[in-house]
């Protein structure tokens, strides 16, 4: 949105003349300023200049040499051919900006030029380049080209985002009220109360019925709707005043009548619409609901097939518009058209939005619109769009009278303010007549009532003010939370509860990131697509999305799995290995309830089973827990099955180790190994809580003992290591070392390397009672059919 100093000047005036001081002021209180705008910047170093000689040049048959008077006598080259002795015309002077091209004195052809003459179209003026822009004979020599031709003006470039829920202040005259409000400026005479005296404008209208018969269908789908004929218009380029003010504001010049609507809409902000009267089909007009499959060619040349539940306006042989967005190309206003039907409709602000984003398309009246036009801009709009036309087109007339057609409740609404909720929300006592003027000033009427009042609210803010709170807020930003003394707040400290799900988390995650893990953030939603490429699909306890953002973003995931693999798979692009995880919620239906749970998981390209295996055990250890590894029951159809296994603790599976399928692996371009593990945070933060226990170090030595043995490849390694880790109280410790398969071991079989400590708390071990449960370990295995390979 954007807001021309200079346009404003015809409601106020200015107290503060600085824009940027203006612009930090409106930022405070109102709506936050992105930037100021210069709009003579453009033509900085363009001035007036005189043509006093032309004389051709010695080396160039389509240049001449032009003695031009500006700051100084130039001479200046030019290959235009409309220029004479005596015009005045802009000149570029060294150092001036023509697009991306800055001016220098430079050698054309061996002849000095000094600056240059400019066209309509290198000035941005317009597309004219035909010839060098001749100005008018009084133009003064060396004047500044912007002073001249009245474009000197700071625009404020508002955030929308800022003013979405004032639709009031999508308007210069909004913005006004603001101005006035915060001491900047003050209402010129008449001013205060343009709308009223606009509206009731209605009066000097002709006693004459329109020409049509208007039918709304659904009073909801437009609260308001005004209307009105005006008979012979003559279709021609707007004034300059009209054209600088509107290309000031981002809208493009097009003629006088389409001009008039857009810049009623830039300064009252009701959008408005002009029809050729005479290109509008029979007598009946109809508003109503698209229905599934009409479709409309609009204003911009293309056909479009309307959204049902769009807001269009029918003729009794077509629509010809479509509400809100744009008008039918079959009732345009073009060259030709002398009678118009003008209108000023207010319409339901939600309609226009949807079918702003099916259709993908949203103009600058969709976007006011959407925002909610207050009710009460409609005829003030409608009546100062004919005053613009009849001013343009002095032989135009009016031909009907003003239709009103009124669908919304004409009940005011009133707040109880009190004074107290003022005070507590600022923290500071602020005088009666300061909370008066300030409402006053924003267009409410305020009844005072011992310690509050009873506040009026204005039709223009019945959008966002319905509460006593909403009014506090308008005299607390507008008394400036500047002025309120910085102070401490007191209050009550309080220990918060711990959050066990997030403590474990944190933990496991800080766990992850010292072992070279990179944390990882993804999106809640995927596809079926990817959840194919994963061996899944979707099942009862998959949670549809009923408006999801694209296909892929259709479904609420159910294992973090699926996009850490296409993580890992553009990743896999630039680098050869690496570790990635995971912690975030998933998302489940189970029966008619929606379940979420915390997941932690995480993938190490070009590592296997038994990496992930000791990142599970670091990361358990650091929680203290010691975890079993069990084989997995249930494996997903993503992993290696005979290369998976689940994380037991205190009898509970809290995850599972395993590698990625080969199959998967290859979809997904990974290099294969790929492993990854998995914990559920939901089920580890309700185990057991296991304090860290602290033992005297050993007074006498410890004896290592390793061994090999055979065993059947189909037998776990842990059940090896449970029939023998506790045969002896000598045996301190025991763990697997390492696990081989392949050449020289038999075939279904694999080689288990056990170590071992020996120790004793009370005395150093002799040989021979070591020797005892050596002999033991080895006949306690070789009873489970399990033999030595070498010790």
């Amino acid at each position: 949105m954007k807001i021309s100093l200079e346009w404003l000047t015809d409601f106020l005036d200015f107290k503060e003349k600085n824009p940027l001081k203006i612009a930090d002021k409106l930022t405070e209180s109102s709506a936050e300023i992105d930037g100021v705008i210069d709009t003579a910047e453009n033509f900085k170093n363009i001035v007036i200049g005189e043509i006093l000689e032309i004389k051709p040049h010695p080396d160039a048959d389509k240049l001449q040499i032009t003695i031009t008077k500006a700051d100084k006598e130039r001479s200046i080259i030019c290959g235009a051919k409309n220029i004479k002795p005596g015009q005045k015309i802009p000149v570029a002077l060294p150092g001036a900006k023509i697009g991306d091209f800055t001016i220098e004195k430079r050698k054309m052809r061996g002849v000095m030029s000094e600056g240059m003459l400019c066209s309509e179209r290198e000035l941005g003026i317009s597309d004219e380049h035909e010839g060098i822009m001749i100005l008018s004979e009084d133009a003064e020599i060396n004047q500044d080209f912007a002073e001249h031709l009245g474009l000197k003006d700071y625009v404020l470039d508002v955030d929308n985002t800022a003013i979405t829920n004032r639709a009031d202040l999508f308007a210069h005259y909004g913005f006004a009220r603001e101005l006035v409000a915060n001491g900047l400026a003050s209402w010129k005479k008449g001013m205060e109360n343009h709308m009223q005296d606009l509206e009731s404008e209605t009066k000097n209208t002709p006693k004459k019925d329109l020409s049509f018969d208007i039918n709304i269908v659904n009073g909801e789908l437009c609260p308001r709707w005004c209307g009105i004929e005006v008979e012979n218009v003559n279709i021609a380029p707007s004034p300059d005043w009209m054209q600088k003010r509107l290309n000031a504001c981002g809208i493009r010049p097009i003629n006088n009548i389409v001009d008039a609507t857009n810049y009623v809409m830039l300064a009252l902000g009701m959008p408005m619409h002009a029809f050729d009267r005479d290109k509008i089909n029979g007598k009946k007009l109809v508003m109503r609901e698209a229905k599934k499959g009409e479709k409309m060619a609009t204003l911009d040349g293309k056909m479009h097939e309307m959204p049902e539940g769009a807001i269009v306006f029918e003729d009794e042989k077509e629509l010809f518009d479509l509400c809100g967005l744009m008008g039918g190309k079959s009732s345009e206003v073009s060259d030709d058209t002398k009678n118009l039907l003008v209108h000023a409709p207010v319409y339901d602000p939600v309609k226009i939005r949807r079918t702003a984003l099916k259709l993908d398309h949203r103009t600058d009246a969709a976007i006011i619109y959407e925002k909610g036009v207050p009710v009460s801009s409609a005829m003030a709009g409608l009546m100062r769009t004919v005053e613009l036309i009849l001013r343009m087109c002095p032989e135009a007339k009016i031909a009907s009278s003003a239709k009103d057609i009124k669908n919304y409740s004409k009940e005011s609404r009133k707040i109880k303010l009190k004074k107290s909720l003022i005070e507590r929300m600022l923290g500071v006592k602020v005088e009666d007549k300061e909370i008066e003027n300030i409402l006053s000033s924003l267009g409410f009427i305020a009844h005072k009532e011992a310690d509050s009042w009873e506040v009026e609210v204005p039709r223009f803010r019945f959008s966002d003010v319905k509460i006593p709170e909403d009014l506090a807020e308008e005299v607390v930003r507008i008394y400036g939370l500047n002025r309120v003394e910085a102070v401490p707040p007191l209050a009550t400290m309080q220990k918060t509860e711990r959050n066990s799900k997030k403590l474990i988390s944190d933990k496991i995650a800080d766990v992850l990131v010292d072992h070279n893990f990179y944390e990882i953030l993804n999106f809640s939603f995927l596809g079926s697509e990817l959840l194919k490429r994963c061996g899944l699909s979707q099942n009862d306890q998959t949670i549809e999305i009923k408006n999801p953002l694209s296909a892929d973003q259709s479904l609420m995931r159910q294992s973090l799995f699926p996009r850490i693999l296409e993580n890992a798979e553009k990743n896999s692009r630039y680098q050869d290995s690496f570790r990635i995880f995971e912690c975030a919620k998933t998302f489940t239906l189970e029966g008619k309830d929606k379940k979420e749970y915390m997941h932690l998981c995480g993938l190490m390209l070009d590592e296997d089973f038994y990496s992930a295996k000791g990142i599970a055990e670091v990361v358990l250890r650091s929680l203290n827990h010691k975890a079993q590894f069990k084989e997995a029951k249930v494996v997903k159809p993503f992993l290696n099955k005979s290369k998976t296994a689940d994380l037991i603790v205190q009898g509970k599976r809290i995850g599972f180790v395993s590698e990625l399928s080969p199959k998967i692996a290859k979809e997904f371009s990974l290099k294969d190994p790929v492993a990854i593990l998995k914990f559920d945070i939901d089920i580890l933060s309700e185990l057991k809580v296991v304090n860290k226990t602290y033992k005297k170090l050993p007074r006498y030595p410890g004896i290592f003992y390793d061994i090999s043995v055979l065993a059947s490849s189909k037998t776990q390694s842990a059940e090896v290591l449970s029939k023998v880790k506790n045969l002896d109280n000598l045996i301190k410790s025991a763990e697997i070392i390492e696990i081989f398969e392949g050449k020289g071991v038999p075939e279904g079989k694999k080689s288990v390397t056990i170590s071992f400590e020996f120790r004793s708390d009370e005395r150093t071990l002799e040989e021979k009672e070591v020797k005892v449960v050596e002999d033991k370990i080895i006949s306690a295995l070789q009873k489970a059919g399990i033999e030595k390979r070498f010790a």
